[in-house]
């Protein structure tokens, strides 16, 4: 910046030089010079610069700042050997005239053939120092605005930027934090803009991303938690990631308590075990069985791997289905049909050995004759009984085949005591009706509650023995028909009650087949109760007789 002043401030010497050679110049060529310093004084009244005519010969013929008379000669001064070499002479010297360093620039005047004369011009190095000053300030002031005025626009342009960016990074934040509602109201036509609104959509999408999965999410949980089978779920190293409900009853867990947790160290059942091992490393399906006490309960279990990463396994599934119920229909099954068998081949053998005794002995008296052949009804009729209460077993699994009506259970129960009062009283056996004076009035089927109140007194008249008292009695309980049958018989022992209703079973087989019954009357009694959906139970100890109570609702129930 300096140097380009000083060439500003030569070319300006210069200009002034040159209109000063131009206005002397006639002058000097006519040699008239008399009134040379009158005409450079006025030349240099509005200007800085100090003006110099000197002669060809270096006498100073006139000078703005010193009287001309009293100057030395300046033929030898550097500037007008410069001029009269170069054309043009230009120096910095120290003035002994003026006492003060100076620029000096120098022309010479006259054409290529004769020398007339040189002007001068100088100012002083104060002064130009002074204007280098006044522009370096000018140029700092200037730099200093230019610097303000960018260092503001920088920050509101910065700001405009970092505001923005601080708005994303911190909705970046929330999205990392799962929040996805976060949404910026940034509504710029730039890069930052476009940004924005990428982030904006990121956002949506992952909401949306986010909804389908938890949606998903739920559904799956919300079957896995209806489902009646239970359902295990580990990673590869074993620990539990998922257990429902039903898994949980099923092994004694509380699944939130297995989260996380070694499956080995949350259960210890052998055979879960080694069917997570097997599967993972035959990569398959293992089924097995699943068989636990305390009490009995028996599970079919399937063992899968699960994949997220083709052909490696990252955890496996457990699904365990229930089946003791299957197996306990199973036993019940196996034990009817081992037990009808042998019901039903008792009478047949008998009937069939009698007959063919009487056969091959045809000399038989007449009375072993009618012996034979009264044993022979008895069997037939016994037969007939079991295939009797065989029929309406069937017709009790069966659907459908029920007449359901309102009918008033105080007539049934009058119907049913009149009916086997005869019975009762040939056995010694004193039954008495309690009924209440309103009417109790249930959806059922009559013929069925017959059969019902005919197989708990028949009962309860075969195991009281002479002198015993039966009570049938009717009530009401919280909507309920109660109809209790209570005698003072033999009784049945504790560990036998629960399976008292099973088909076939007998408390005294002895006396039950003495007394001619089926061991199917109560098995029939609880599936009557089961149709009307209604509750059967017992009470009784061995001596002191029984209590069967029934339970019906009624008919505004």
């Amino acid at each position: 910046m300096q140097q380009d002043s000083m060439l500003d401030i030569d070319k300006n010497l210069e200009s002034q030089a040159i209109m000063l050679q131009e206005s002397i110049y006639p002058a000097l060529a006519s040699n008239q010079t008399d009134n040379l310093q009158q005409r450079i004084l006025q030349l240099a009244r509005n200007i800085d610069i100090r003006l110099t005519v000197i002669a060809e010969d270096g006498t100073v013929l006139a000078d703005t700042d010193q009287n001309p008379t009293s100057m030395d000669n300046h033929r030898n001064r550097p500037e007008l050997q410069q001029a009269l070499e170069q054309g043009r002479g230009i120096v910095t010297r120290y003035s002994h005239t003026l006492s003060q360093t100076m620029r000096y620039l120098a022309l010479p005047v006259g054409d290529d053939k004769l020398l007339s004369g040189f002007v001068r011009v100088a100012m002083p190095l104060s002064l130009i120092d002074k204007r280098l000053d006044h522009l370096r300030n000018v140029v700092i002031l200037a730099a200093s605005l230019t610097a303000i005025i960018a260092l503001l626009v920088g920050v509101w342009i910065a700001r405009s930027f970092a505001m923005p960016l601080r708005q994303m990074t911190n909705m970046a934040q929330k999205l990392s934090d799962g929040d996805y509602q976060q949404r910026l109201t940034i509504d710029r036509q730039d890069e930052m803009g476009d940004l924005a609104a990428t982030l904006n959509q990121l956002a949506l999408t992952a909401a949306q991303r986010m909804e389908t999965i938890t949606k998903d999410r739920n559904k799956l949980a919300t079957i896995l938690t209806g489902m009646v089978e239970g359902v295990i779920a580990v990673d590869e190293t074993g620990h539990v990631i998922h257990m429902n409900e039903a898994a949980g009853r099923m092994i004694d867990a509380i699944p939130e308590v297995c989260f996380g947790k070694l499956l080995t160290d949350v259960i210890s059942i052998d055979a879960i075990d080694d069917a997570i091992k097997q599967c993972l490393h035959t990569r398959g399906v293992v089924q097995s069985e699943l068989k636990l006490s305390s009490p009995p309960r028996y599970f079919e279990l399937y063992a899968t791997a699960l994949y997220e990463i083709v052909n490696r396994p990252t955890g496996a599934v457990i699904v365990l289905h229930d089946v003791t119920e299957l197996r306990k229909l199973e036993r019940v099954r196996r034990d009817f049909v081992v037990n009808a068998s042998h019901e039903l081949k008792t009478p047949v053998t008998a009937i069939h050995g009698l007959a063919e005794t009487m056969l091959e002995d045809d000399n038989m008296e007449v009375d072993t004759r009618k012996n034979f052949l009264k044993k022979i009804r008895d069997q037939s009729l016994r037969l007939s009984e079991l295939t009797t209460d065989l029929l309406a077993l069937s017709r009790l699994e069966s659907d459908g085949t029920e007449d359901f009506t309102s009918i008033n259970l105080a007539d049934i129960i009058t119907s049913c005591s009149d009916a086997l009062q005869a019975e009762a009283n040939e056995k010694g056996v004193t039954l008495n009706a309690m009924l209440p004076d309103n009417e109790l009035i249930v959806i059922a089927d009559a013929k069925l509650i017959r059969q019902l109140l005919d197989n708990l007194l028949q009962n309860a008249i075969k195991y009281t023995p002479a002198g015993g008292h039966i009570s049938l009695r009717l009530t009401v309980d919280d909507k309920q028909a109660i109809m209790e049958v209570e005698d003072d018989g033999i009784g049945i022992d504790t560990t036998e009650q629960e399976r008292i209703f099973e088909r076939f079973y007998r408390v005294d087989k002895a006396h039950s087949r003495t007394s001619g019954g089926t061991g199917l009357g109560l098995s029939i009694v609880r599936h009557i109760v089961k149709k009307h959906q209604g509750q059967v139970s017992v009470q009784s100890s061995l001596g002191h007789g029984s209590l069967f109570r029934v339970s019906l609702p009624l008919a505004n129930s």
